[in-house]
């Protein structure tokens, strides 16, 4: 356990590959942001999947791959960063078993070293979708924080439209970062009492 989390506190593991790092440091930084203001109220660690194709590309270069059995950390997160395995370009319907795959040995190897309360999935699908499967199977509360491409240009596909669905209906709660998200939802199926929308501040201190 690290010296600032505490026994107490809610423990959640996040499940997303919008996370920064070493090689990446500009990804994604509202989630970081969103997770360094959660991590005044919780315990927050991160499982943030590398796809092994990103990691094949800067062994090739000669960089350092980024993949982590261990902890690491990014702007005072700590993260693990286990390789997701797809087939590039094609079944992407596949996807978010494969990513399912790819995560749940380091899911259950995280919940023996640090037993988790709930877990949360940014980004619909695959990460959404994989990470309330895992959730479920663990009997852990899965919550989803949805974020747009996800939901506004995944969801048009057959396949990919049903795991979002069955992801939002199978877990506790569900983040939408807009009301119009939340309405597309809603069109797609989803039950609206268990959409919130929760806008992305913005951070005075960068700007102002």
């Amino acid at each position: 356990m690290s010296d600032g989390e505490s026994t107490e506190r809610l423990r959640v593991l996040v499940v997303t590959d919008l996370f920064p790092s070493v090689q990446d440091p500009h990804r994604a930084p509202f989630v970081l942001q969103a997770l360094q203001y959660m991590g005044a109220h919780c315990d927050i660690r991160v499982l943030a999947p590398l796809s092994w194709v990103t990691w094949l590309k800067r062994l090739a270069r000669g960089a350092p791959g980024g993949a982590a059995r261990g902890w690491t950390g990014f702007g005072g997160v700590r993260c693990t960063r286990p390789l997701y395995f797809y087939l590039p370009k094609i079944g992407r319907s596949f996807y978010g078993i494969m990513y399912f795959l790819s995560i749940i040995g380091t899911v259950l190897r995280v919940r023996r070293e640090w037993d988790f309360d709930a877990v949360v999935g940014v980004f619909a699908y695959p990460d959404g979708f994989a990470s309330t499967l895992a959730a479920r199977m663990l009997g852990k509360p899965a919550f989803l924080w949805v974020v747009g491409t996800d939901v506004n240009v995944y969801a048009r596909y057959a396949v990919r439209r049903r795991m979002i669905l069955w992801a939002v209906r199978s877990c506790r709660a569900t983040v939408a970062a807009s009301a119009a998200l939340k309405q597309r939802l809603v069109e797609l199926g989803a039950p609206a009492d268990r959409i919130d929308v929760i806008y992305n501040g913005v951070n005075t201190a960068v700007f102002n």
